[in-house]
């Protein structure tokens, strides 16, 4: 049984930021949380940097709203439209919160939304997802080495024009070309942590040497990680 000053763990329905804070498990820091988010839909970039995924599981929400995947209301009653996000009555009801996660992010079973020995029967369509989501990052992934291709290709066609006795293999990127491909992947990552199933960097590099270890250069977790630190880094200006 929960304390006086303490709100209950499962409800009818939820406001955006208290069911963000139950998928975090911060439930016993909601009132904290809650006083210091007066006046406020989402947390600030760098409010609560202590609780890192609040700020984006409360994105995850209100990106489901936006893109008409998970039904919201107005104090518990549920409407089509005519509402902004930002209306202070905005709440989702339990049942479809459910029912949005078991679809889009079924690996994640967090307490308030199901019970600990509920069997995991991932959707149909929660399959088809995922496997949307694969086809997706196989093609993006196809695209940059397409790209990178024929970038190489044209660097060396430029040498050999200006008569440059260096080995065309040897090559190096320009460090426009190497910003370009930096800023390109990091914006990817931060877009498959956002609006995929992937929950973790991990995840990600272990999913693509998982699929393309075997057939691409370049594809280790080594590789992958220092890519991706560079590509945060030059995200953040460093």
């Amino acid at each position: 049984m929960n304390p006086d000053n303490q709100a209950p763990l499962r409800k009818v329905y939820y406001r955006p930021i208290e069911a963000a804070i139950r998928w975090c498990g911060l439930e016993q820091n909601e009132a904290d949380i809650l006083r210091a988010m007066v006046g406020k839909m989402l947390p600030e970039p760098d409010q609560f940097r202590e609780w890192p995924t609040l700020r984006l599981n409360a994105e995850r929400i209100f990106d489901a709203i936006a893109n008409h995947e998970l039904p919201f209301g107005i104090d518990g009653v549920t409407v089509q439209s005519g509402f902004r996000l930002d209306h202070p009555g905005l709440t989702i009801r339990h049942v479809d919160l459910r029912a949005w996660m078991s679809r889009y992010y079924p690996h994640e079973r967090p307490h308030f939304l199901f019970d600990p020995n509920e069997p995991f029967e991932p959707a149909p369509e929660s399959i088809q997802a995922l496997l949307r989501d694969r086809e997706q990052l196989r093609s993006s992934l196809t695209q940059r080495e397409e790209e990178l291709r024929q970038l190489r290709n044209r660097n060396i066609a430029s040498a050999h024009g200006a008569g440059s006795v260096a080995r065309s293999e040897s090559l190096p990127l320009t460090l426009r070309a190497e910003a370009t491909y930096l800023h390109i992947i990091g914006v990817m990552l931060r877009l498959l942590l956002r609006h995929s199933h992937f929950t973790t960097q991990e995840a990600i590099v272990n999913t693509m040497v998982d699929e393309f270890g075997k057939e691409l250069m370049g594809i280790t977790e080594r590789t992958l990680h220092a890519k991706f630190a560079a590509a945060n880094r030059k995200l953040e200006g460093r």
